[in-house]
This record gives C-alpha cells, sequence and structure tokens, in this order.
C-alpha cells in the first residue's frame, strides 16, 4: 500500500531530465518508462541502471541492440550519531560502486 517509485532518465552531462513516470515497480511501467525514453533519444544511447531485474528486459526490447547498456550498484552504511540541537542525526555514505556489462561495451 502506498508504494511508488520514480522512474527518471537524464541526460549524462547537461542533466536534462528526458523523461519520468511515477507507480509501481514492475515490469508493466518499466516497459511504458524504457519506450517514452526510446522516443525522445537519437541514435545508441548508453544508458545505466539499478539492477532491477525488469530493466534489462525493457531495455533490450525497446532498444534492440542499438543501446550499450550496464548496470551500477552503488553500496551505501548509514552512519548515525548524536547531533547538536535534535539529538540524533544519521547520514548516508558510500562505500562501493560496481559496474556490470549487460550489453554493447558500456
Amino acid at each position: 500500500m502506498g508504494d511508488q517509485y520514480i522512474y527518471l532518465a537524464m541526460e549524462g552531462t547537461a542533466k536534462a531530465i528526458l523523461s519520468w513516470l511515477v507507480g509501481k515497480r514492475n515490469y508493466r511501467n518499466t516497459q511504458r518508462f524504457v519506450d517514452d525514453v526510446r522516443h525522445r533519444v537519437l541514435n545508441s544511447p548508453e544508458i545505466s541502471t539499478d539492477g532491477s531485474i525488469p530493466y534489462q528486459k525493457a531495455v533490450n526490447y525497446a532498444f534492440d541492440i542499438e543501446a550499450v547498456h550496464g548496470i551500477v550498484d552503488k553500496q551505501t552504511v548509514i552512519i548515525a550519531g548524536d547531533g547538536d540541537e535534535d539529538g540524533y542525526y544519521a547520514k548516508e555514505q558510500l562505500v562501493k560502486v560496481e559496474r556490470t556489462p549487460i550489453s554493447g561495451n558500456p
């Protein structure tokens, strides 16, 4: 109940938002999102996604073999401690980034 995700496609250098979708994180919404991205980009883009399984099939279906696709897995830890005024703080720290090629040579 209430679990919604924000799908967001950004251009790499200018950080322009190419497409977005709010919805459940399932294959149907993933395919809708990737299809919309396909209609908005020219040539063969380089696509980085998280490890969600629906992305692999959706990117392959929408872009065929034209797109370079890879998974970027960011592993973080939460560091908690005593804060000044509020008495508590927590921040997330990046520990490791793993890149896995799916298609092409990302």
